[in-house]
């Protein structure tokens, strides 16, 4: 079982601005201290003021971005954001936004990572629960998987198909250091295909996308000026998302994780099935679309 870390919130209020990746609208936030035990509130701002707590439980969409819903009020493309907080141990923050959308910046954890830094750490008197997995168990929709089983680390191995056939891959132990998500993480941008994105700008998506806050390939190479940040980047991108979305259990997490193609739907089924199994356990949960179940681990490797 993992030692669960002390709660933190920042030192110093601050504020960034940016443009929403899928609205295109300049969104501007301001991030204040808050109480032990507050978690990560956002604050958005509209007719009225309503506060969504970054919690499994108030995701209502998965769809290219991970959306938090309240009272009628969504705020969206939380994963980035969640994952730098993560990372940094920050568990209690108030995050003022007035749209509904978390900025894009440069599509990377990495200004967020900067950001936060910039605005001290201060530590609290309690400790952050941990979530450990006792049981081995995946989710899967048509040929994308994510798998978990018991560790008593975070390691994430992650294989992603490019649109050339050819795939990037990358096994990552995170070593409860900040410096180690930096490093390896927090640098890779999100991506997409130059294939889907007139489908994309057709439903009314990536208003605010460019090149400058997304990597873009076509036949597996980079469309953007200054190539690829790692040559895996898009499988330690996944990472990136896979530990935002999971940032939404409120909670310090271990397992050892293998994912192929997964995405923010996966992340957000599998974390939902790990929290039910700590008060239903053992229960197996299938629909027509997804399933659920046990897992050998020696099957936890895609088929290459």
């Amino acid at each position: 079982m993992s030692t669960p870390f002390s709660q933190n919130t920042i030192k110093n209020t601050g504020s960034i601005h940016g443009v929403g990746v899928h609205g295109g609208c300049l969104v501007n936030m301001v991030v204040h201290p808050a109480p032990l035990n507050t978690g990560i509130v956002f604050r958005v701002a509209g007719k009225k003021r309503v506060e969504i707590k970054a919690s499994w439980q108030n995701v209502t969409s998965t769809h290219y971005s991970t959306v938090l819903s309240h009272e009628g009020v969504s705020i969206s493309t939380v994963e980035h954001v969640l994952a730098a907080l993560w990372s940094q141990g920050l568990s209690n923050l108030f995050i003022e936004i007035d749209g509904p959308e978390v900025p894009i910046l440069d599509g990377s954890a990495q200004v967020w990572m900067d950001f936060f830094t910039s605005l001290g750490r201060e530590p609290q008197s309690s400790r952050m629960p941990a979530l450990t997995v006792h049981k081995a168990c995946w989710v899967r929709h048509q040929e994308s998987w994510l798998h978990i089983a018991p560790s008593q680390e975070l390691r994430i191995d992650m294989f992603t198909s490019l649109d050339d056939g050819t795939m990037h891959a990358f096994s990552y132990r995170h070593c409860d250091r900040e410096e180690s998500f930096l490093r390896h993480i927090a640098g890779a941008r999100t991506f997409s295909f130059h294939k889907h994105i007139e489908a994309m700008r057709e439903r009314g998506l990536i208003k605010g996308g460019s090149l400058d806050n997304a990597l873009v390939l076509h036949e597996g190479k980079a469309l953007n000026a200054l190539g690829l940040r790692y040559d895996n980047e898009c499988a330690r991108h996944k990472i990136l998302d896979f530990i935002g979305d999971w940032a939404l259990s409120g909670a310090r997490f271990c397992g050892h994780i293998t994912g192929f193609n997964s995405g923010h739907t996966l992340n957000h089924r599998l974390l939902t099935t790990v929290l039910q199994a700590s008060t239903t356990e053992g229960r197996v949960r299938t629909s027509k679309k997804w399933s659920v179940r046990p897992m050998p681990l020696e099957c936890a490797a895609p088929p290459l």
